[in-house]
């Protein structure tokens, strides 16, 4: 297999993935970290504006997404809204699939090495804790994925130990799955942006 896996640090946690319309990458992933291949991974954009390329929201809902993307959070899409599919075996029982829109360099250079959105997943074996540290990265590097690529956080970036908000997005409304340490301000903002579309 020769699709490249990066260990990288998000906004909350550190992270792990690859290339999201490679299969490989998610079977990659699924070793890694011993879990199932059918398991959803979040797909990480580094823009809103790469995310409307790839997705067709209603204009709303991207302008809700820039409004958010700041505050730790996970917004589950319709998959029907994906314009290019995504490999069939870790969506194939789910209508939704759960994106991410990070802007900080290192996830802009891994995109851009990729030529594509990456997966984003939390550094870890399954059952245990996210990996918050880069000392612990570099240790679960080490021993778990020695082949592939981790990415320092050399240029300070650093993550919160924070679980995300997720939220499903769909037409007017919206549905809070997983409270997040900044659950309140997205909710604040959520409820002002609604009520103000109607």
């Amino acid at each position: 297999m020769s699709q490249k896996i990066y260990i990288y640090p998000t906004d909350t946690v550190w992270g792990i993935g690859g290339d999201a319309f490679k299969e490989e990458t998610y079977l990659k992933i699924s070793q890694i970290k011993q879990t199932d291949i059918t398991k959803p991974l979040s797909v990480l954009f580094d823009s809103t504006e790469m995310l409307g390329d790839y997705v067709e929201l209603p204009p709303k809902l991207l302008e809700i997404i820039e409004d958010l993307k700041h505050l730790e959070i996970t917004f589950g899409v319709e998959k029907k809204y994906f314009h290019k599919s995504l490999p069939e075996i870790p969506f194939q029982s789910t209508d939704f699939i759960c994106v991410r829109v990070l802007g900080s360099e290192i996830i802009k250079n891994i995109i851009q090495e990729v030529n594509s959105p990456i997966t984003t997943t939390s550094l870890n074996i399954t059952g245990e804790s996210p990996i918050v540290t880069e000392e612990a990265a570099k240790d679960f590097w080490r021993k778990f994925a020695p082949n592939e690529l981790l990415v320092s956080s050399s240029v300070g970036e650093e993550v919160t130990g924070n679980s995300s908000t997720i939220i499903i997005l769909s037409g007017n409304e919206y549905k809070i799955l997983r409270s997040g340490n900044r659950v309140k301000e997205i909710e604040e903002i959520l409820e002002d942006r609604f009520s103000r579309h109607g």
